[in-house]
């Protein structure tokens, strides 16, 4: 399986303003522990992660749309 970290950045009415794929993963708790690791190391280095900034790991289904 491939997992995609996803940062997706809304607008002030919800919408998607910019959506990025920052990693890939072959497990859905590598994904988590990278998210967690961006959080942690933002948090220790006095960087705070605005509200409109969303992270989520994703699973990659290989059918489409």
């Amino acid at each position: 399986m491939l997992w995609f970290l996803l940062v997706v950045t809304l607008s002030i009415q919800g919408d998607i303003n910019h959506g990025e794929i920052v990693g890939t993963f072959h497990s859905e708790q590598e994904c988590v522990k990278k998210m967690r690791e961006f959080h942690r190391d933002a948090e220790e280095a006095g960087v705070p992660i605005p509200p409109q900034v969303n992270f989520g790991c994703v699973l990659y289904n290989k059918r489409g749309v």
